[in-house]
């Protein structure tokens, strides 16, 4: 019987696919968005998400470990320097998978996992190219304004991000693939309703 025998097996020897996920993970981190399999896309994530959280550590102990799962030095610098300080406040949940579709030759099932991106969309509101430094969120209302104006606010960043997810989730559905079109998009027809 497989009890307690979590994990998938990938048709690959333990060796391989402990070197396969070092591979997969130091892409991953190194260009923020790859396109694999869903099975591989599933167990990827859990390594992923350990070694952001031990970037958020940042001690010489954490950057040792990610080093020796890696192997790979600058792809942990980036870890450490850019990707960990992106989430300091975040607790899990840094990767995300979207179905991408099926493989032409063989049928099997595409995903792309992504780093996830915080607040694109409202870099996308102050004109903001996708490429440049994250952006600050909206400022909060004033204490005297209308008792309506809250949602200019709170509501309004997470109606952002929703609208990211959907306009991510299209372009990849039109263009069939994983990569997504890299240019500002138009957010006035976001912007002009009001969430849920």
């Amino acid at each position: 019987m497989r009890h307690g025998k979590a994990g998938r097996k990938l048709n690959r020897t333990a060796s391989h696919r402990k070197a396969m996920f070092a591979n997969m993970a130091a892409s991953l981190i190194e260009h923020e968005q790859i396109v694999t399999t869903l099975p591989k896309a599933k167990e990827i994530r859990p390594i992923v998400e350990k070694l952001v959280t031990l970037g958020k550590r940042g001690d010489l102990h954490a950057r040792r470990q990610a080093v020796s799962q890696i192997r790979d030095v600058a792809v942990v610098a980036k870890l450490f320097d850019a990707i960990a300080s992106r989430y300091a406040t975040r607790n899990g949940g840094y990767l995300r998978i979207m179905k991408a579709g099926f493989r032409q030759g063989d049928n099997a099932s595409l995903a792309v996992i992504e780093i996830r991106p915080l607040l694109s969309l409202v870099r996308y509101r102050l004109g903001a190219h996708r490429s440049c430094a994250f952006a600050a969120p909206p400022e909060k209302p004033s204490s005297d304004s209308a008792p309506g104006d809250e949602y200019s606010y709170e509501k309004k960043i997470q109606h952002l991000l929703r609208a990211d997810d959907l306009y991510r989730h299209g372009e990849m559905q039109r263009a069939g693939r994983g990569n997504h079109v890299d240019q500002p998009v138009n957010m006035a027809p976001f912007l002009s309703e009001t969430p849920d």
